[in-house]
């Protein structure tokens, strides 16, 4: 609830203090002069689009009763532009009834009459449908304003784009199609290729094909209206020169009119009106009216994202997704169809005016006084005008969606726009839904096979633990490291890429090459997470390891994914499988068993540190080296050096285990390195002179001397020889473990 409040408390009109200052950026002379030429022009556009999409909807039976949907239509629509200039971020928005909503209703309105017409009076069925339209508009409205309130707008975009591409060509052929059936209410059967009847409709189809070739050319919504202009005036044009009087334009339906002079807007809520709907039929209907919502959302997220280009400046999308809902909520209760931010005519507005509100008012008052004032105009509009319309917008989504998408996007992409194409040309949008749906799955899991589960491939030749060894044991790990098999995963496992990970394991262990493996890891720490069906492939893994007497060890593990794998069986209890939180303690625990394979023990034999030196330093005087020295026994967890701590000290191991480890957010940290005996701690910090960067932990009980800054200095002062050759075997322990790491690298990158 509080979210909601804030965001209503977001899209509130601006303050006072800014109202004059709005009033006179746009009620200045030059500004004044260029909203009301713009408002003047983009309310013929809005009310031609708006009339058409109202013949589209209550054409056919219900024609009788087009007057007052036209009505209803142009003020819902004068409602919607109202609101959506007054509240979006953008001040230049304007909104429109839209098209691909549109011919949605029309089939779910062509449902409802076939149903329908023969049982109830003409008056109940317009109600009945009327309801049906309207309560989508408002349905619309509040899934609008919900997705935008709770921010969800990014999830419609997920949808597969040529699922999308599918929908908007489907809705192309359907509004072409419609556009023949508004010309003379034709019904779409092969009657319409009679001779007596061609003439009513072929030239509205040139005259729209021709449009959408000359806006293509020329793209300007200027180029659509003087199209406009020039199909008005060849219709009238004709009749004036064949002297064919109106009554016989009127009778031969070549006009919307006549309408009567005493038909006007009227609330189509009422109670009259209300108690004459047959409700049941409504709900029979409403599961083909509903897909309207779907397109319409996907279609203003697009809107909304394409003008963001015009505009050059970034929209709050979700603030948009509560406007347009709040506009479809009143323009339902108005009359209007579903409707929200117009590409076309919001760039036409940013063009003439740099994005100015006053245009959207002066549109939305036009409206109001077409239907107080002149209602009778429209009667004069020729339905070839709205058909040739209706047709235009058709081919464009017909030429988007399918040349385009033909020429430019991968055959897959294109062969799926025109598999819900024709399902939706041969039966309906729903069909088209389901279809879309089932594609949209397939497209998934085919698109997510293709990727591979496995980020990195690496063996315990190129990849070590931070376990830093004696040098006879790193060679005979570098020796038989093939042993060890690393999967590093990635992303989310589900049956088609956990059964490729199960065929790239078996693969590598019946074909290892010299080295026969004997361990593989799958670390899942960069998974994100897991279907319960790929536990199918990991159980065969599982046997198949088993089988063979390799030990199969799963790293990173953590929540929903770790419960998962515990629910079906994979246990620590499991002989061949082993658990470890991290990678790296996994493949120390490898390493271990390889190195106690082949006799050697994991804890070196204690040698004083006075002889492991005097072997490495290859110094006489190295004897005197321990009088800088303080010797030092240390308990298990307990702390040598703490991060962030100055460089005061060095430590040199003489037996146990040190552990190097760094602090994360969150009071996590990870290991860094793990040192035993003859190994130096916490040089580094020291020759940089910079603050401990980890902490060094005693792993085990152990035995350190340690060499502070000022002896060392004295040392440099008093014994330089010394401490040259001390220097030189702290550089030569750095090097080492930067090599380790270069290998790591190496094997990373390929």
């Amino acid at each position: 609830m509080e979210q909601i409040t804030r965001s209503f408390e977001r899209l509130q009109i601006r303050p006072k203090d800014r109202l004059i200052l709005w009033a006179k950026s746009e009620f200045n002379r030059k500004a004044l002069a260029q909203s009301l030429s713009a408002g003047l022009l983009l309310y013929v556009l809005e009310a031609i689009l708006a009339v058409s999409f109202g013949a589209l909807v209550f054409g056919g039976p219900l024609a009788g009763f087009l007057p007052l949907a036209i009505a209803l239509v142009l003020i819902g629509d004068a409602i919607l532009v109202l609101t959506v200039s007054l509240m979006s971020s953008y001040p230049g928005s304007i909104a429109v009834e839209q098209d691909t909503p549109a011919v949605i209703l029309v089939v779910a309105v062509a449902g409802l009459v076939a149903g329908l017409q023969a049982l109830v009076r003409p008056d109940e069925l317009f109600a009945t449908v009327l309801v049906l339209v309207l309560g989508t508009t408002l349905l619309a409205g509040l899934a609008f304003m919900l997705v935008g309130l709770f921010r969800l707008g990014g999830l419609v975009r997920f949808l597969p784009y040529p699922v999308m591409g599918g929908f908007l060509a489907g809705t192309g052929w359907l509004l072409a199609t419609g556009g023949v059936g508004v010309m003379q209410d034709l019904s779409l059967g092969l009657s319409i290729f009679e001779s007596g009847r061609l003439l009513s409709w072929v030239p509205g189809a040139v005259a729209g094909v021709l449009m959408a070739f000359l806006v293509r050319r020329w793209p300007s919504p200027l180029t659509l209206l003087l199209s406009f202009a020039a199909v008005l005036a060849l219709f009238y044009g004709v009749t004036v020169v064949f002297q064919v009087p109106i009554e016989r334009l009127y009778a031969g339906g070549w006009l919307l009119g006549p309408f009567p002079d005493s038909v006007g807007w009227r609330f189509p809520f009422s109670a009259s009106l209300l108690s004459q709907v047959r409700w049941g039929a409504v709900l029979g209907a409403l599961p083909q009216a509903l897909p309207a919502i779907l397109i319409g959302m996907i279609s203003m997220l697009l809107n909304a994202s394409s003008m963001e280009l015009v505009i050059k400046k970034d929209l709050n999308i979700d603030r948009e997704m509560v406007t347009a809902g709040i506009g479809n909520l009143l323009a339902g209760l108005g009359g209007g169809l579903i409707g929200y931010h117009a590409i076309s005519l919001t760039s036409l507005n940013h063009t003439m005016t740099k994005g100015k509100r006053l245009p959207g008012l002066v549109v939305a008052g036009l409206l109001l006084l077409t239907v107080l004032f002149g209602t009778a105009l429209l009667s004069f509009v020729p339905r070839i005008l709205l058909g040739a319309l209706l047709i235009y917008i058709g081919v464009e989504l017909l030429y988007e969606w399918v040349v385009e998408v033909w020429a430019k996007f991968p055959r897959v992409d294109a062969l799926i726009v025109m598999i819900i194409l024709v399902t939706i040309g041969l039966t309906n949008f729903l069909w088209g839904i389901l279809v879309g749906t089932i594609l949209t799955v397939l497209l998934f899991v085919v698109s997510y096979s293709r990727v591979n589960l496995v980020r990195y491939t690496l063996t315990g030749t190129t990849y070590h633990s931070r376990f830093y060894r004696q040098l006879e044991h790193t060679r005979l790990l570098e020796r038989f490291g093939d042993q060890i098999l690393i999967f590093k995963l990635e992303g989310f496992i589900f049956f088609g890429t956990a059964n490729d990970l199960y065929e790239q394991v078996h693969q590598r262990i019946r074909q290892p090459g010299k080295i026969p493996v004997r361990y593989v890891i799958l670390d899942f720490e960069m998974v994100s997470g897991m279907d319960s069906t790929g536990l199918l492939s990991f159980s065969k893994m599982l046997q198949f390891t088993q089988d063979r007497n390799v030990a199969l060890i799963f790293s990173g593990l953590k929540g929903r994914a770790l419960k998962q794998f515990e629910n079906g069986g994979f246990g620590a209890h499991i002989d061949g499988l082993h658990l470890f939180s991290q990678l790296d303690r996994a493949v120390e625990w490898c390493e271990d068993r390889i190195l106690l394979a082949h006799g050697f023990a994991l804890d070196e034999p204690a040698v004083p540190l006075a002889e492991r030196l005097a072997a490495a330093l290859m110094a006489a005087d190295t004897a005197s080296l321990m009088g800088y020295l303080e010797r030092t026994e240390v308990a298990a967890g307990e702390l040598l050096m703490r991060q962030d701590d100055p460089p005061d000290d060095v430590y040199l191991i003489e037996s146990g285990r040190i552990t190097v480890t760094m602090e994360l957010g969150g009071g996590d940290a990870v290991r860094l390195l793990t040192m035993g005996a003859g190994s130096v701690v916490g040089q580094e910090e020291l020759y940089l002179g910079t603050s401990r960067t980890a902490s060094a932990v005693a792993e085990t009980a152990s035995t350190v001397y340690r060499l502070s800054a000022g002896a060392l200095h004295r040392m440099e002062t008093d014994a330089p020889a010394l401490a040259i050759a001390l220097h030189h075997f702290m550089a030569r322990a750095l090097t080492e473990r930067l090599a380790a790491i270069h290998r790591t690298l190496r094997s990373l990158s390929r």
